[in-house]
């Protein structure tokens, strides 16, 4: 479309464009575009950075071949009841423990059996626990993937 490559910041100008035009660019959230664009500048500059090697062209797959998408600030919505609100669809979920926090992200992950799962971060300041010592006992182990551990 520009006759070179595509810059993040002219993408995410140009879909801001087609969000006022084109019904399917309205469905899709501002964070979500950004990703969108973000994800496609990454994948050009690991074209360009190793081409040499062999490195194809990024290829664009179906939404539904997506293993993970995040969410930063918007496009979805906690509801009561364990529920939560992606896009225009509601999700049951099942919480481990409540969300007091500020949420950073919501993190969809998707398995190979078409299950999902969320992963929700968030801004926390804890405040430092004391730590029970009872001697002056360690243990330590030596582990295959790392080399020691306390």
């Amino acid at each position: 479309m520009w006759g070179k490559y595509l810059n993040c910041a002219r993408l995410q100008k140009h879909i801001a464009k087609l969000r006022k035009r084109n019904p399917f660019w309205e469905l899709v959230g501002s964070q979500a575009v950004q990703d969108i664009c973000q994800r496609i500048e990454k994948a050009y500059q690991l074209f360009f950075m190793q081409h040499k090697k062999g490195v194809r062209p990024p290829g664009f797959k179906k939404v539904k071949k997506y293993k993970s998408f995040t969410l930063k600030q918007s496009g979805y919505k906690f509801i009561g009841a364990n529920r939560v609100k992606i896009g225009q669809k509601v999700y049951q979920l099942w919480k481990s423990r409540e969300i007091e926090e500020t949420v950073k992200t919501l993190t969809i992950k998707r398995t190979a059996l078409g299950e999902l799962f969320m992963a929700v971060v968030v801004d926390c300041v804890s405040e430092s626990e004391k730590k029970i010592e009872t001697g002056k006992i360690a243990g330590f182990d030596l582990g295959l993937k790392t080399d020691l551990t306390c």
